[in-house]
């Protein structure tokens, strides 16, 4: 609180300064980050925010200086105008997340780390035998996933490896399709979602404030970009600044209804509806997709079986519930005998083991002979 109130001062006396000009700032304890428009704008910044310390009696750690410029051109002028060599750099970190000189920079330094230290996680996890699946999966959702999908603005890190340890520690059946299982594991375990819906939820805060512009086409690489991008693999669509429209669900989000909003309640009751309409989409999707998968069970449930948000609460509930063997059946990952006997043996014999007939022990045989 001291450190807030005693640079609360210059913070004040630099915006005032750069008012005229297209500015920003961030001040956070002792870390401060600014965005200047040219090198003549950042080097007096610099020097303003120097004299303050000298004013205050604070001293400067130079070796913590990081400047990123944006253009080729600008790196000379930077230099020209003081700044030494050391401190311009390709990329830095601010609070967690990697900004960087392009926009569509994919190697990020603390992205990778933090997917790096989630997939360490993870391969605990699948070491270790005496801990139940219900605790791992507790784990995964709790530690591992925020770790690896926490900071994520401009681009999202591969996390191939990382899923793979979690098909490994959950013992999820190969045989069974990936996106029924997705939603009977629910949006809390996919990586990828929970990374744009951090991501997205960030982004909603600062809409309402005002302090983030909407842009129609936003550049690839930016934050609306990744949250438009996101929105739009479950098949949102924009109809306009701050809203989008799902055609197959028949939902609709505004996020400026949220602006000004006094009723609290009126405005955490959106905010859940928003939040809801995104995670019902994300599963509308891997249901479609799974529909339309060259599966069996897919092709012969095709027209048949509809997307249905109740009966989906209910198997995911059930699904909790079961041991390995009910969640291969409940994801068609369970096999006949016959199916097995080719796996191991190459042949299938004319025989069930079951019934001790001569019939091959196939699905018709097994359930309805």
């Amino acid at each position: 609180m001291t450190l807030n109130v005693l640079l609360s001062s210059p913070v004040r006396d630099v915006a005032m300064q750069e008012q005229h000009t297209n500015f920003a700032q961030a001040v956070s304890l002792d870390d401060r980050t600014y965005v200047a428009v040219n090198p003549s704008q950042a080097r007096r910044v610099f020097l303003t925010w120097e004299w303050w310390s000298k004013v205050l009696g604070l001293r400067e750690n130079m070796s913590k200086l990081k400047i990123i410029p944006r253009q080729k051109a600008q790196h000379a002028e930077l230099l020209q105008v003081g700044f030494p060599l050391q401190t311009l750099t390709s990329q830095a970190r601010v609070l967690g997340i990697d900004f960087c000189d392009r926009l569509n920079m994919a190697s990020r330094s603390t992205a990778n780390k933090r997917v790096q230290a989630a997939e360490l996680q993870a391969r605990r996890l699948c070491k270790t035998k005496a801990v139940p699946l219900q605790a791992k999966k507790k784990l995964w959702r709790t530690r591992i996933v925020p770790k690896a999908a926490w900071g994520c603005f401009f681009h999202t890190p591969k996390m191939t490896s990382l899923q793979a340890a979690y098909r490994k520690f959950m013992y999820v059946h190969t045989l069974g399709p990936p996106d029924l299982r997705c939603i009977l594991d629910g949006p809390t375990s996919d990586l990828h979602f929970m990374a744009g819906s951090l991501v997205a939820n960030a982004l909603r805060k600062m809409a309402i404030s005002g302090r983030v512009p909407w842009y129609e086409r936003p550049k690839c690489g930016t934050w609306l970009h990744t949250v438009q991008r996101w929105l739009s693999k479950f098949g949102w669509w924009i109809a306009g600044p701050w809203k989008w429209c799902h055609d197959a669900c028949r939902l609709s989000m505004d996020w400026m209804e949220l602006l000004d909003m006094p009723n609290q309640e009126r405005f955490k009751f959106l905010l859940d509806k928003f939040d809801h309409g995104i995670r019902e989409t994300w599963r509308f999707t891997h249901f479609s997709a799974w529909l339309k998968s060259k599966r069996r069970d897919a092709t012969a449930l095709r027209g048949f079986v509809f997307y249905d948000e109740e009966r989906f609460k209910l198997a995911r509930q059930m699904f909790e519930s079961q041991n390995g063997h009910g969640k291969a059946v409940m994801v068609g990952a369970a096999c006949s005998t016959a199916r097995y006997q080719s796996l191991r043996l190459g042949a299938v014999d004319n025989f069930c083991p079951w019934c001790q007939e001569p019939s091959v022990p196939a699905w018709d045989h097994l359930c309805w002979q």
